[in-house]
Parts: structure tokens; C-alpha cells; sequence
């Protein structure tokens, strides 16, 4: 399992690497390097890519979870999922 969530986020978007890359300023080789985890990846490349998604840096990581509001993301879609408590 991957430790970032990028790929995901970015399925979800429908942004290629090659899209993403051009959008954040960073060589699509090494953002292909970086998502197949061949390549070190800085706190101010996961900025640049968290931006160019429109997500928190956080959400990048593969053990990210929401929970102050009740909802999570979902791993195909990157949709928002709200969980809601039924009574009994």
C-alpha cells in the first residue's frame, strides 16, 4: 500500500500526472517518480501538490481520516462520505 494518497485524489479529479505536474510547476517524470515512491518527496513539494488538488497537505497521506465532522473520503472517488448516527 501506497503511504500517499495522491493518486487517488487525483483519479477523483480527473487530472493526469502530466496535468497535475504543469499545474503546480513540477517535472511530470519526477511527479511520476514521486507517486511510485522512487523519488524522496519534500514538505514543500507535498504544499505545491496539496494546492494544486485543493486538498490539506493531510489528506495526502494514506492513514488520513476526518472525523471532527463526521465524514471521510472515499478511496475510489475521493468523494466526501457523511457518516450519521441512527438511534435504535
Amino acid at each position: 500500500m501506497s503511504k500517499y494518497r495522491i493518486r487517488e485524489i487525483m483519479r477523483g479529479k480527473n487530472l493526469t500526472i502530466r496535468e497535475l505536474a504543469q499545474k503546480i510547476g513540477l517535472n511530470p517524470v519526477y511527479l511520476g517518480q514521486v507517486l511510485s515512491e522512487r523519488k524522496n518527496i519534500s514538505v514543500g513539494t507535498l504544499d505545491k501538490i496539496a494546492a494544486g488538488l485543493e486538498v490539506p497537505v493531510a489528506s495526502l497521506f494514506s492513514d488520513f481520516h476526518v472525523a471532527h465532522d463526521n465524514s471521510t473520503l472515499c478511496p475510489y472517488c475521493n468523494g466526501r462520505i457523511y457518516l450519521n448516527a441512527v438511534k435504535p
